[in-house]
């Protein structure tokens, strides 16, 4: 498992949390920003990895479309939340991004 870190102009720009350089898979979380407060604790975490790949929110499990993006509905608790994002493909290979959001 490799942990990764927010990484700002190299994934993108602010508010997405991706792969540190080397990753043998990619994995980018575009939605919710590490960080984020949230208004609702019903949320769809959305983001990219490589396609077919499998994709687990916590408990959510899915896979990545044809293009690699991912987008999986998870229910938060009030108060502070810890999301961890994991992608594994056919080969073995896996990322992982662990996020942090607070819900109102």
């Amino acid at each position: 498992i490799i942990l990764l870190e927010n990484v700002e102009a190299a994934a993108g720009g602010a508010g997405s949390s991706s792969a540190a350089a080397g990753a043998d898979l990619p994995l980018k979380v575009s939605a919710p920003a590490d960080g984020a407060t949230l208004n609702s604790p019903d949320i769809n975490v959305t983001g990219s990895t490589a396609p077919g790949a499998s994709i687990s929110v916590d408990d959510a499990i899915g896979v990545a479309d044809g293009m690699g993006n991912f987008s999986l509905p998870v229910t938060l608790e009030i108060g502070l939340n810890a999301l961890d994002v994991t992608a594994a493909d056919v080969n073995g290979n896996e990322a992982e991004v662990i996020l942090m959001v607070n819900v109102n």
